[in-house]
């Protein structure tokens, strides 16, 4: 009888020293699982924002030409608006300068695409080279979290 009490606490007292090394591994990993799912959301949301700002371009260059030729800043207005209303409507929540931000940025890609002859174009386009730059910067940020 004795060895077997022997075993038991010997089995008890390695389901503790399991259990207290899960939680502190939990306790060391739970900050860097934040900012590696916080890297990958903003990730997502970078997407989302250069999609719409995207549409939020051809959106401002239709306007023109239905309304007569606007200035750059009139289009890169109506531009604003358009795509913080969508943004508004699903939900996803970026500061009015990383709209203006994205809206530049697509102002200034999809302007180097051809324009289709008595109309322009709306043009839905993967620029990969943001897509890639995106993914390399939350790739740095999740290797700098982790260490590696």
């Amino acid at each position: 009888m004795n060895f077997d009490n022997l075993i038991t606490q010997i089995v008890i007292a390695l389901i503790g020293v399991l259990a207290f090394a899960l939680i502190y591994i939990t306790i060391l990993l739970a900050p860097k699982l934040k900012l590696w799912i916080d890297a990958k959301a903003a990730t997502g949301k970078n997407e989302i924002v250069w999609y719409w700002a995207q549409q939020g371009y051809a959106y401002a260059e239709k306007k023109s030409a239905e309304l007569g030729t606007l200035s750059g800043s009139d289009k890169a207005m109506i531009a604003y608006d358009w795509v913080s209303d969508r943004l508004a409507t699903i939900g996803v929540k970026v500061t009015a300068d990383q709209i203006k931000g994205a809206i530049q940025l697509a102002w200034h890609k999809l302007e180097q695409v051809p324009k289709q002859q008595g109309s322009t174009a709306v043009v839905n386009t993967e620029i990969q080279a943001t897509n890639e730059h995106m993914e390399e910067a939350a790739e740095k940020a999740i290797n700098k979290v982790l260490g590696n």
